[in-house]
């Protein structure tokens, strides 16, 4: 008896679900290089996550309709979408679910494009851990960006008298 996750529940196979999720792979990419232009290391990272996430299954299987389905990458996206916005009780919601789930699918894709081989037991325990490391990658980052912004702002303060 085989305790693996059955690969349709997690890849599709059909070429609407492909073309919206190689759009968000598109979107994760180019959200990667304008973070990076930014200097915004946290924003790229996650982004370039979110996008090997993306083409990961169909590199691996030679087939550009085989993709994460598109909703799980919309809900993964929603930080890196919304970080103009100031934070509210709302936005860490919602940035905690997404993260939760870019966590999620990244063992997922893990499991299903690898050697690795997990228990449903251990997939669970393995998700919440990369949940809270990346979690914790996000608000570290986030915090050390409004310190560094903070001290940019001081010094043009300083510096205009």
């Amino acid at each position: 008896m085989s305790q693996s996750l059955p690969e349709e529940w997690f890849i599709k196979d059909t070429r609407v679900n492909a073309a919206i999720a190689w759009i968000f792979a598109v979107i994760f990419v180019a959200i990667a290089v304008v973070s990076l232009l930014q200097i915004l290391f946290v924003e790229m990272v996650m982004a370039a996550l979110a996008a090997f996430v993306a083409i990961s299954p169909a590199v691996v299987y030679r087939s550009w309709t085989r993709t994460v389905p598109w909703p799980l990458l919309l809900v993964a996206s929603l930080p890196l979408l919304v970080r103009t916005f100031q934070p509210t009780t709302f936005g860490e919601l919602v940035a905690g679910v997404s993260v939760a789930t870019l966590a999620m699918l990244v063992v997922v894709a893990l499991e299903l494009t690898s050697t690795v081989r997990m228990t449903p037991r251990f997939a669970v325990f393995f998700t919440v851990i990369v949940t809270l490391a990346t979690a914790g990658f996000w608000a570290v980052g986030r915090r050390f960006r409004r310190r560094i912004s903070a001290q940019s702002s001081s010094r043009r303060i300083t510096n205009s008298w």
